[in-house]
């Protein structure tokens, strides 16, 4: 056989040729009369192992060694020597394999031979792969030319479509076929040249984009293309179609100089460092003042560094002093009524925002951005130890996320860590720093989210160095307004013109408010009129839910005695103690109570009084409260002259006179009707 046609599979050829030369391997054992156990299995794939792993020539040195051990054990050895098989050892090249025996090459040999049918089969499956993509390609085309064609039919109705930057790029054909005349862009500021463009086509006669160059730049994956880094300014990949054209091509564009989001104080600091123009409308005007706060905006400025940056996060920070404080003053903020959705906490770094997370446990449930929880993922998966909660965007939850991943969003009250905290370490080289926090755009989307109140966290003297960018105006608008200082300025809603020391560590919250209020007794009138004896507290300001332990200071309405239980407590029926009280029948009660003195009929006497009988002239002692219609003494003695005993009769009046009770078989008594007079004859 042709060991290198081109003709035939691989495969086949090795199938025919393994079962060939299995057999002419077994010809040849028994030709050579070889007692070797062969323990490979009679079938193609064991005799292909058996050829290629060169079992056959091991089993022959293993005969040919056996034999000279033989030859040299016999008394009566050979002179010729012991008669040892036949070993390959040629090493004949590839062309000269054509027609020559499998089992009869040498091992050099059968591992060339290997080697040019593994390449041939590799050759040969390349090139079924190569035809399975042509044909997967050219069916996936037709179905997504038949979803096309559905998609057509239905869009061609619509007079606005819309869709994703990254779905025109995808769809971007089907997109030319509906000829769209005008393409708007929302947040052009956001969004890559090249993605811009993948949405235009020949028919495109207008460009509308809206959006805002000074926020934050299209993401790229690659920092050093980006124009934040040094390397990437001369390629400004993050640079927008939107922020060219406006600040390099000049075309037509209008601003927007009324802002409706942010209340004055808050504006302020975009107002005088970016947007110059930028006018407030009626209604920020009216925004409340931020509930236990002294301003609607303070940056708190602290001196504790950040923390040692972990390996895996070396271009990550965080701080832990920080996220202490951000979690006390989210408790301070709830207790003074603000619902977790009132509220977000923003920080530039992920590390920063798991840290946040671990620490927020349980004082809220948190809504975290898609994007960050990739983020944290990844974390994650480099087994640092993080505690992760339900990623819910909705409901009454606390809204945590990345600056970055806020644009466009807004909360009554913002809470921003700013994280960066370090000094200069010549030993390393390292200089004070805040990172990408310089990028004007970032800062002006980290200062222009809130409605009510912003509130900072971070190093002012760090943030207030010349080559911050914007930040050392930031910190001398809020300085101007005494808006910056070492702790919070905190305020009872209860009592404004009580003086609260500032909060600069996470424990003067619990010390100065514990409730969310200042220390002084809270001293209003309860609904009961007793005052509140608990110390200032916002929670359940009409006391309607305040248990009132004090005593009751209500009368009763029947008798005008005082209540003696305790204000919580229904008054109920008066039980005051009144002393001795003479009952009608004239006989005395120790220790009576208030209800017995208005209705003395109802007290059964259980004084010990002797009543006569009704039907005889017998007497008997019995409670006072009993009557003697129902006599229970059936032994009673006549009393008087007589002296004649009573035969255990005993007489029931209520319309039953002349009836007497007898035994009945089962000892129970039962009525009979008797004559009275003859019983007393009888007597």
């Amino acid at each position: 056989m042709d060991l290198q046609s081109p003709q035939p599979s691989v495969a086949s050829i090795l199938r025919v040729v393994a079962k060939e030369n299995g057999e002419q391997h077994l010809s040849l054992k028994q030709g050579h009369r070889m007692s070797i156990a062969d323990d490979q299995p009679k079938t193609i794939e064991g005799n292909y192992l058996l050829w290629s792993s060169c079992g056959d020539l091991k089993q022959i040195e293993k005969e040919n060694e056996n034999r000279k051990k033989m030859w040299k054990n016999s008394k009566a050895g050979s002179s010729r020597g012991p008669t040892l098989l036949p070993l390959p050892s040629t090493a004949r090249q590839l062309s000269q394999l054509r027609q020559a025996g499998l089992w009869a090459m040498s091992q050099w040999e059968r591992k060339q031979l290997v080697k040019f049918w593994v390449e041939e089969a590799e050759k040969e499956i390349q090139t079924n792969h190569t035809q399975l993509m042509e044909r997967m390609q050219t069916r996936s085309t037709a179905v997504d030319d038949a979803r096309d064609a559905i998609r057509r039919a239905i869009l061609r109705n619509a007079q606005v479509i819309g869709v994703t930057t990254y779905g025109a790029a995808k769809h971007q054909t089907l997109i030319a076929t509906l000829q769209p005349k005008i393409v708007i862009c929302e947040e052009a500021g956001e969004v890559l040249e090249s993605h811009i463009l993948t949405a235009l086509s020949k028919f495109t006669q207008h460009l509308i984009l809206i959006g805002d160059h000074l926020q934050l730049r299209p993401k790229i994956s690659t920092y050093e293309l980006s124009s934040e880094s040094r390397q990437g300014q001369q390629y400004n990949l993050d640079r927008s179609l939107f922020e060219r054209l406006i600040t390099t091509a000049k075309v037509p564009s209008s601003l927007l100089t009324t802002q409706r989001r942010m209340r004055p104080e808050i504006c302020n600091m975009v107002r005088h460092t970016l947007y110059p123009k930028l006018v407030d409308g009626e209604n920020v005007l009216k925004y409340p003042n931020v509930s236990g706060m002294a301003t609607n905006v303070f940056f708190m400025s602290h001196s504790h560094p950040e923390d040692r940056r972990d390996q895996y996060l070396a271009l990550s920070a965080s701080n832990t002093f920080e996220a202490k404080m951000v979690k006390e003053l989210v408790q301070h903020l709830l207790k003074n009524g603000y619902q977790q959705s009132n509220i977000a906490v923003l920080t530039p770094y992920i590390n920063q925002l798991t840290k946040l997370r671990d620490t927020l446990h349980g004082t809220a449930q948190l809504a975290i951005d898609e994007r960050d929880q990739e983020q944290l993922d990844e974390i994650k998966d480099k087994n640092i130890t993080v505690t992760f909660v339900n990623n819910q965007s909705t409901g009454n939850r606390l809204t945590l996320r990345t600056i970055d991943n806020y644009q466009g969003e807004e909360a009554d009250i913002i809470i921003v860590s700013l994280v960066r905290s370090n000094t200069r370490d010549d030993e390393h080289g390292w200089s004070p720093t805040i990172g990408f926090l310089r990028s004007p755009n970032r800062t002006s989307v980290l200062l222009s989210r809130a409605r009510h109140g912003m509130y900072l966290i971070g190093n002012a003297a760090l943030m207030n160095q010349p080559q911050n960018g914007i930040w050392p105006k930031v910190t001398t608008e809020l300085g101007k307004n005494g808006c910056i200082g070492e702790g919070f300025l905190l305020r009872c809603r209860n009592h404004p013109h009580i003086e609260i020391p500032p909060a600069s560590n996470p424990e003067a919250f619990k010390t100065y408010m514990p409730n969310g209020s200042c220390t002084m007794p809270c001293s209003m009138l309860m609904p009961c009129g007793h005052k509140c004896p608990r110390i200032c507290h916002f929670d359940d300001q009409e006391h309607k839910n305040f248990k009132c332990q004090e005593p009751c200071a209500r009368f009763h309405q029947l008798c005008g005695h005082p209540c003696t239980k305790q204000c919580i407590e229904d008054c109920g029926d008066c039980h005051l103690p009144i002393g001795n009280l003479i009952l009608p029948c004239g006989h005395k009660l120790e220790s009576a109570s208030c209800p017995q003195k208005r209705n003395p009929y109802i007290i059964q006497c259980k004084e010990r009084a002797i009543k006569r009988l009704p039907h005889c002239e017998h007497e008997i002692e019995m409670d006072c409260c009993k009557s003697a219609r129902v006599v229970t003494n059936v032994n009673q003695n006549h009393s008087g002259p007589s002296r004649t005993a009573c035969i255990g009769l005993f007489f029931q009046t209520r319309g039953l006179a002349g009836q007497r009770t007898v035994p009945a078989s089962n000892g129970v008594r039962r009525p009979s009707i008797v004559d009275i007079s003859v019983m007393r004859r009888a007597i």
